[in-house]
């Protein structure tokens, strides 16, 4: 009598199965840790100006003073170092809201242009505000001076 049995040997289809979701999970853990990283370089250094008030001009000592008031929406405390440009009516200045060695720190909120006069009053009429940190955001703003 001829022996009908099957002589190859091979893995069950639940142990297929097992390899296959465990292959699926480490794939999906290295995507996870790739774009986590990835991201991270681009969340941690944001900010928003806040829509009620955040740039504004002022009298100080008769003189009108532009203001700028920047919340942080990172993961990490901003710093002098974080704007790569800072600029009024495409002139550079110099962040003088946050202190020397000092930070806005995540979550918090502080002024980025505290009193800055420039070489003497703005004049009345709009002014253009643009800020950008080293990891790509970029704000637009324009106040308007009387």
């Amino acid at each position: 009598m001829i022996n009908m049995r099957h002589s190859k040997k091979g893995i069950t289809p639940i142990i297929s199965i097992i390899i296959l979701l465990g292959i699926t999970v480490a794939l999906a853990g290295l995507a996870w840790t790739v774009l986590y990283n990835y991201i991270g370089i681009y969340t941690e250094k944001t900010f928003d100006i806040p829509f009620d008030g955040g740039v504004y001009c002022s009298k100080i000592n008769d003189q009108t003073t532009i203001r700028v008031f920047i919340r942080n929406t990172g993961t990490a405390p901003l710093v002098e170092s974080d704007f790569s440009m800072l600029q009024i009516d495409g002139v550079d200045i110099y962040p003088s809201g946050i202190p020397s060695g000092g930070s806005i720190a995540s979550g918090e909120a502080g002024f980025l242009i505290d009193n800055y006069t420039g070489t003497g009053n703005w004049s009345a009429g709009a002014h253009t505000i643009d800020i950008t940190t080293t990891t790509g955001t970029i704000k637009h703003e324009i106040v308007y001076c009387s």
